[in-house]
């Protein structure tokens, strides 16, 4: 608490990385502490401090108000569930979320556009529950195989039209079928990352580029 207070009030970005160790760890109080000497003008957070991510989140987002916008700490633990206090988030980049993390986004972050999870268990419910209450929604991001299905991407697709980055690359099952069918949800898709379809022709190339004119990048991995 100290030495928060010899921090300068006006920071609107934090990022705070600290190693693995236990005792590394800051204690609730001490982040706490941090936390309320900036919300007057914290916006922007991102934390790599162990595991304690819905428990961090609840501090910063609680102490922060609706004046936070962005908020990043990918650690395993309970999947958060935003609340009213996060009206004027717009970016999340998380370790875990479910269904009701994805149905507390929708009801209670209505500007949110992006949004990163590592180890993601959710399926279609949260994802059309996601698609509903964000309509300015752009950006799906999960690097690590887990839910949603290929079927359950599309079908989200094709309920938010803003859709313009989707990255899924460590999806198991994305077949050239799921690739047009996207192309065809999603027109306004510019990124698409996925796994290699099997048996990628020409002609589905060509078809996708036909139904996503706005694409600009497509990277189908290994």
């Amino acid at each position: 608490a100290a030495a928060s207070s010899l921090l300068p009030p006006a920071i609107a970005s934090l990022d705070l990385h600290l190693p693995a160790s236990a005792c590394a760890v800051p204690s609730t109080a001490a982040l706490e502490a941090l936390v309320a000497h900036l919300a007057p003008t914290l916006r922007d957070v991102a934390l790599e401090i162990g595991d304690c991510a819905a428990a961090a989140f609840h501090l910063v987002s609680t102490a922060c108000g609706p004046r936070l916008r962005r908020f990043r700490m990918r650690a395993r633990g309970p999947p958060m569930r935003p609340g009213a206090e996060c009206s004027g988030l717009e970016e999340l980049d998380v370790g875990n979320a479910d269904d009701g993390s994805l149905q507390a986004l929708a009801a209670h972050c209505p500007k949110l556009r992006r949004l990163s999870v590592l180890w993601p268990q959710f399926s279609l419910p949260g994802l059309w529950s996601l698609a509903a209450g964000c309509k300015g929604f752009t950006e799906l991001r999960l690097p690590l195989a887990g839910r949603p299905t290929a079927v359950d991407l599309v079908a989200f697709a094709r309920r938010c039209p803003t859709l313009t980055v989707l990255e899924a690359d460590a999806m198991l099952i994305f077949d050239q079928d799921a690739l047009s069918n996207l192309a065809a949800a999603a027109p306004g898709l510019e990124t698409v990352s996925l796994p290699r379809p099997s048996a990628v022709t020409a002609v589905a190339l060509c078809r996708l580029a036909a139904r996503a004119p706005a694409l600009t990048t497509l990277t189908l991995g290994a």
